[in-house]
């Protein structure tokens, strides 16, 4: 299963469109959302009144899809999508937001 979280000013649908159709294809899961105020998700666009909502949000939805073990778990985050993205077990980050050290 590969949770996937993109980037601010971003939404999933670039996601879904390209690299989650390979992954599928794959014989990966695939999970990923919009958060609040990004894409097709209700909000003022590009509005993050706080990180930890947003991580919270993220962790809500992204524990929906059950039924896999964490060992079978991996993430992908985009710049502010890391800082979502670091309370599961395996991550690949891209152009982090958050400071990982």
């Amino acid at each position: 299963m590969v949770y996937f979280c993109h980037g601010y000013g971003d939404t999933c649908t670039f996601f879904v469109e390209g690299i989650a159709r390979k992954l599928a294809s794959s014989g990966y899961g695939v999970f990923a959302m919009d958060y609040p105020g990004f894409g097709l998700s209700e909000g003022l666009h590009g509005y993050i009144p706080s990180f930890d909502k947003l991580v919270d949000d993220v962790i809500e939805h992204y524990s929906k899809a059950k039924g896999f073990p964490s060992s079978e778990i991996a993430s992908t985050a985009f710049t502010v999508g890391t800082a979502a993205v670091l309370p599961f077990y395996t991550i690949m980050v891209v152009a982090p937001k958050a400071q990982l050290a």
